[in-house]
């Protein structure tokens, strides 16, 4: 599903680029570059091998951090032991796999509820 997805959103980012091409230019690759970055779902998502959960956010590869944000949602698969993260606009983001999937669905939704940071 996950690549039929990828595939999905690569051909609406090249119709994106080729219609703003006939109507822009040149100015259409600027144009193209702020909408695949603001606004179109991304098809990567962060699985970190390691990580760390605190009251701020995720740290993975022990430095990088991930911010909780108050819009972020959270789901678990118990059949296949995650936790995913989603954002409002750009889709999942970050998956967490465990094997206890509903003990970190339950730290990071209380983390999340808690956060300071409201955007």
């Amino acid at each position: 599903m996950r690549i039929f997805r990828s595939i999905g959103i690569f051909i609406l980012e090249m119709t994106l680029l080729l219609g703003l091409f006939m109507l822009f230019g040149l100015l259409a690759v600027a144009i193209f570059l702020l909408a695949v970055f603001l606004f179109l779902p991304s098809p990567a998502v962060i699985v970190p091998a390691r990580y760390r959960i605190t009251s701020a956010g995720v740290i993975h590869d022990e430095a990088k951090m991930i911010p909780f944000k108050r819009n972020y949602k959270v789901r678990m698969n118990e059949k296949r032991k995650f936790v995913s993260m989603f954002h409002s606009r750009r889709g999942e983001f970050l998956r967490l796999y465990t094997p206890e999937p509903s003990r970190v669905l339950r730290i990071v939704s209380e983390s999340i509820s808690t956060s300071r940071i409201y955007k």
